[in-house]
């Protein structure tokens, strides 16, 4: 049986490339958050009201945004509520 050795990493190569990897994950989940964030509270249509989307303030002050169900439904608004 014939083994074949191959070279070795280079360890700074392997760190560049460790490196890379985790500069363009962390770069991802900063361009992913803000989806995330732009996300309300949604309830469904019950005896207590009916269907509605709170949006919470960025900075955590400011008036809290509550967008009632339409014909429409709430989608509709989510881009602008969210802003």
């Amino acid at each position: 049986m014939k083994t074949i050795m191959t070279k070795p990493m280079n360890r700074r190569l392997w760190i560049r490339r460790i490196a890379t990897v985790l500069f363009i994950g962390c770069i991802f989940a900063v361009i992913a958050a803000p989806a995330y964030a732009a996300d309300g509270v949604s309830t469904e249509a019950g005896p207590e009201g009916p269907a509605q989307t709170a949006y919470a303030p960025d900075t955590g002050v400011g008036p809290v945004i509550i967008v009632i169900s339409g014909q429409s439904g709430p989608n509709s608004y989510q881009s602008y509520a969210a802003a």
